[in-house]
């Protein structure tokens, strides 16, 4: 045990630069995971169901890809796939793809919809976490 001690304060106490580098790596490490790794933001919304079409108030974004919808969080979340995004008299209508996937669920539902996708370092760093700003 004695030994370690002896090589930790020969490299470090010592000699300083090893342990500035290594400090450095290891932030430039962090800084480099965070801007390259990205994250959706999503919108919450209340949804009804009808058939083929899950129906939107507002007017949201053109969306095709994957919408997520629930009945309660806690429980199951049902991705959905869609294939068109009309807008329509203040509502979103989008069609989906398999309508038996949500047979399950009740007419009225909450949907995420995908509104952005920003690095992990502006959702930390700069945003604070907050991702709905």
């Amino acid at each position: 045990m004695k030994k370690i001690e002896n090589i930790y304060v020969k490299y470090t106490a010592k000699k300083p630069i090893l342990f500035f580098l290594l400090v450095l790596v290891s932030v430039s490490l962090i800084l480099f995971l965070t801007v390259t790794t990205k994250t959706n933001l999503f919108l919450t919304c209340d949804a009804s169901i009808e058939r083929d079409k899950i129906i939107v108030d507002g007017l949201m974004e053109s969306c095709t890809g994957q919408l997520y919808v629930y009945d309660n969080r806690e429980e199951q979340i049902y991705p959905v796939e869609i294939t068109e995004t009309v807008q329509d008299d203040g509502t979103t209508i989008f069609y989906i793809a398999d309508a038996e996937a949500l047979s399950g669920l009740p007419r009225e539902v909450k949907a995420d919809i995908p509104a952005d996708e920003i690095s992990l370092f502006e959702r930390i760093f700069i945003r604070g976490g907050k991702s709905n700003e």
